[in-house]
């Protein structure tokens, strides 16, 4: 992708090195033994819930752990940056673009040429209405509808872009994230976390009120798992001498250990809490 093509219309410059340059706070962030875990953790539930639904009940929170891990991760790169202006937003997201779009869109390629051979007339139609979804990052918005309920449609498996729902709701994150970083590096300390703490509250609000395929799928409902995340680092950057660096080290791996717990526990989570019928 050329440098013009991520310039947004307000034609901020960004150079090829500070591009760069974030490019590989990236990498060093992606090698953290704990995240990786985690992320690791994430992949599995959701591979055994999908290959073995009744043994692991829970293994669909790995999406959920996915979304916090991205706030944090989120947060984590933009905090080492110097400044947070202009050039660092339209940085941010020529990465995403960068990081997500060569593979998303050959998935969705590949995806409807198999279709082509495997499916029916009808189940061809269908997918090509899917992808279009999926290339506008709102497959999540359609899941509301009960006709295209996630578990309706993963228990039919006609639907090939049916698991795009949770990049569509990451996409819309993005969009909005560079607002609520700037707003909390405003703010500072105290108030700053105050501002992120009412945020996660008041998604939080929408994910336990609305009905379940709201709650489920829509970016609304979800800020607050991205917010965790978000907060989790700002606080893990305040605590920086030895005793502390130690006691957020044990931390990580109590958490890690809890979060395999709750992936791979064999009785189903409360339906409530989770949102997922």
């Amino acid at each position: 992708m050329s440098q013009t093509q991520c310039e947004p219309d307000f034609k901020v410059e960004v150079s090829h090195n500070h591009v760069d340059a974030n490019d590989q706070l990236e990498r060093t962030a992606s090698r953290r033994n704990d995240l990786q875990g985690v992320r690791g953790i994430a992949i599995i539930a959701v591979l055994l819930f999908h290959f073995f639904p009744k043994t692991f009940p829970n293994g669909h929170v790995g999406v959920d752990q996915f979304f916090v891990l991205s706030g944090f991760l989120m947060s984590m790169i933009s905090n080492r940056q110097k400044k947070f202006g202009h050039h660092e937003i339209a940085s941010f997201y020529c990465r995403r673009v960068k990081r997500i779009a060569p593979s998303y869109l050959l998935v969705i390629l590949l995806s409807l040429i198999c279709s082509s051979f495997i499916l029916p007339f009808h189940l061809q139609s269908f997918n090509l209405e899917s992808a279009k979804l999926a290339l506008n990052f709102v497959t999540n918005v359609a899941a509301t509808n009960i006709s295209r309920d996630y578990q309706n449609m993963v228990a039919k498996a006609e639907d090939l872009f049916t698991h795009t729902w949770s990049i569509a709701v990451e996409m819309q994150f993005y969009l909005i994230f560079p607002l609520i970083f700037v707003i909390y590096k405003i703010l500072l300390g105290s108030i700053g976390m105050i501002f992120l703490a009412a945020l996660c509250f008041t998604s939080a609000w929408y994910h336990f009120t609305l009905p379940p395929p709201e709650a489920f799928n829509l970016m609304q409902s979800r800020i607050w798992q991205f917010v965790l995340g978000i907060s989790v680092n700002q606080l893990e950057g305040r605590r920086t001498d030895g005793k502390h660096r130690f006691e957020s080290s044990f931390l990580h791996y109590v958490c890690l250990i809890t979060v395999a717990l709750v992936s791979f526990w064999i009785y189903p989570l409360d339906r409530a809490f989770t949102r997922f019928k």
